[in-house]
């Protein structure tokens, strides 16, 4: 794994964040348990696991 510093982790959290934001309305159905599900399954617990998840 490439170690990222903070802020670059940061950085990978927000992007991964973006992105979800920009797709959830259209993939999935408004009910909050739906979003909240695929919220967990596209970030991890911790940003360090968001950027290895990355990095595969």
């Amino acid at each position: 794994m490439m170690d990222l510093t903070r802020s670059q982790k940061v950085a990978v959290a927000q992007l991964k964040l973006k992105k979800f934001r920009n797709t959830k309305t259209k993939n999935y159905p408004s009910t909050d348990s739906s979003v909240h599900d695929s919220a967990a399954a596209y970030f991890p617990s911790t940003l360090e696991q968001s950027a290895v998840v990355d990095n595969k």
